[in-house]
């Protein structure tokens, strides 16, 4: 029994990379998108994202590489020098919402704001100031959103009314979804005037996300390791090699991927291999 168990485990972990890959390729075939793209976006949601973000998009400004930050109200107040540098630089910024989403104690942090514990009417006032935030810091009124800690918000009455609330505010994209909605619904998800696009896992397991809090040495010592360029080198490679269609969203803390080139070396890699765009260049070829 037990070796047919591992039997069952073997072939089921080799048939769904496959098939979730083969899925959302053919789904992006039929929305005209054909190749690998890939799109690079970063959460901020500690105090020392800010100075490792800079140092980031200087990196990523130099080999002509966009990327997309998305900083909770809160930080983006305390860090508002640093941030509109990297606006200047080109950096577009969502709305994250207002209130911080971590705690620190001592040398750990501890997440906090979750939509899915707070009423509707809350996390409507908590999208609403963060939008009025990042305008009033940012210069620009942002046209995307992440929901704070997306994993836990993922009904489906919780996704209507997010991007009910989204579309009355004008918003033109979502990126607040698991990698399942994109097997479930599409890797470029049109509801209505507004596009959910869902985050994505790697080759081997496409429907966990990749990305780099769960790939971090300790809580302690929070530096991506190494397994994160591989997952990430291997999962572009392999969708070139087997000639799929896939749209790569993925994020990383930037104080987890600054002070180790695990991050850097993956991305000066896969460059070479696939297009990197920006939220508003996907949406303009869909």
């Amino acid at each position: 029994m037990i070796a047919l168990r591992k039997a069952q485990t073997l072939i089921f972990n080799r048939l769904v990379p496959d098939f979730f890959w083969e899925v959302t390729s053919r789904k992006l075939a039929q929305r005209g998108l054909r190749g690998v793209y890939m799109i690079l976006s970063f959460d901020c949601d500690t105090d020392e994202d800010a100075d490792a973000a800079l140092m980031l998009h200087r990196w990523l400004t130099e080999r002509s590489i966009p990327a997309a930050y998305a900083v909770p109200g809160a930080q983006l107040e305390r860090g508002a020098a640093i941030y509109r540098q990297i606006a200047e630089m080109g950096g577009i910024f969502l709305n994250h919402g207002a209130l911080p989403h971590t705690l620190q104690q001592g040398s750990t942090y501890v997440s906090s704001t979750f939509y899915n514990e707070m009423t509707l009417d809350d996390v409507s006032a908590d999208v609403r100031r963060g939008h009025e935030i990042v305008t009033r810091v940012i210069g620009k009124t942002p046209t995307g959103f992440r929901t704070p800690h997306f994993g836990y918000f993922q009904a489906p009455e919780q996704l209507r009314f997010l991007h009910d609330l989204l579309k009355s505010m004008g918003y033109r994209y979502s990126t607040s979804t698991m990698p399942r909605t994109a097997l479930n619904h599409n890797p470029v998800w049109q509801n209505g005037a507004l596009t959910e696009l869902p985050l994505s896992g790697w080759y081997e397991q496409p429907l966990n996300l990749l990305d780099s809090f769960t790939l971090i040495e300790s809580p302690t010592r929070r530096v991506v390791t190494d397994v994160y360029e591989r997952r990430l080198i291997n999962t572009v490679t392999t969708l070139r090699r087997k000639n799929l269609n896939a749209v790569l969203n993925y994020y990383v803390d930037p104080a987890h991927v600054h002070k180790t080139e695990t991050f850097t070396r993956a991305i000066d890699v896969i460059r070479q291999h696939v297009t990197v765009w920006s939220y508003d260049d996907l949406l303009a070829r869909t």
